[in-house]
């Protein structure tokens, strides 16, 4: 799973394929799941994400492109178990920050 926003993320990307691997990738240049845009609503973030050529409207309580991109991993990977991008897109809505101590 990698993120090929970052220069490299990218280059990470380009070296899996050039060792025949198959990389799953995620973010604004993706092939798995398509960040098409993210805007900040306070504390909060609206994404929209593109994946099979559907977009969904996804709420991301978090904070940060990192966030954003942690996210679209985190529902990949899920999506990647199996589990519907229909069904694991919405509940990103219910994530958490951590907590400072």
């Amino acid at each position: 799973m990698i993120d090929v926003d970052s220069e490299a993320g990218a280059h990470v990307a380009e070296v899996a394929k050039a060792r025949r691997l198959a990389p799953i990738t995620v973010g604004r240049n993706r092939e798995a799941l398509k960040l098409l845009s993210a805007d900040m609503d306070g504390f909060a973030q609206k994404l929209i994400v593109e994946h099979d050529g559907e977009r969904y409207d996804v709420s991301l309580p978090l904070v940060g492109g990192f966030q954003a991109a942690n996210a679209l991993v985190a529902a990949r990977t899920c999506h990647g178990d199996r589990a519907r991008a229909d069904d694991v897109l919405p509940l990103l809505a219910e994530l958490r920050g951590a907590r400072a101590p």
